[in-house]
């Protein structure tokens, strides 16, 4: 790279593994496992992630890309949460802000989790190629 003499690099953060979902209870829960009974995702994860819909996982983004790009993060890899219509909230916040730049994913889950947040393998597949679909649109 050749910087003329007005131009300056200015770095930013990469974060390879944000789960967007997870972001208002981030640092809780690091005294549990994960996978107990009583673990991180039984007692924190699951719960919150279950409970994300389209009038409340805008919120959740909002804050934690307001967070990201706050704190010098100018791409992630972010995970939204099994529900299609939570996913493509963070989308749509990514969007209205500008930023950061995002990887994101839909999650897919059919085993390890509670019942009403399991799917099955055709409705994951359904929903992914959906959130694929009007990502690409947005």
């Amino acid at each position: 790279i050749r910087l003329g003499q007005r131009d300056f690099l200015v770095p930013g953060f990469i974060d390879c593994h944000v789960h967007a979902s997870q972001w208002a209870y981030m640092g809780t829960g690091i005294d549990r496992p994960l996978m107990a009974d009583d673990g991180f995702l039984a007692k924190y994860a699951f719960p919150a992630e279950s409970a994300l819909n389209a009038q409340t996982a805008g919120e959740v983004y909002r804050a934690a890309i307001d967070d990201m790009l706050r704190n010098g993060t100018t791409t992630a890899l972010v995970w939204g949460s099994a529900r299609l219509d939570a996913s493509e909230e963070y989308v749509k916040a990514v969007v209205e802000r500008g930023g950061p730049r995002s990887l994101i994913g839909k999650v897919s889950m059919d085993r390890h989790c509670p019942e009403g947040y399991v799917e099955t393998t055709a409705q994951s597949l359904a929903d992914t190629e959906a959130f694929v679909l009007r990502t690409k649109a947005a």
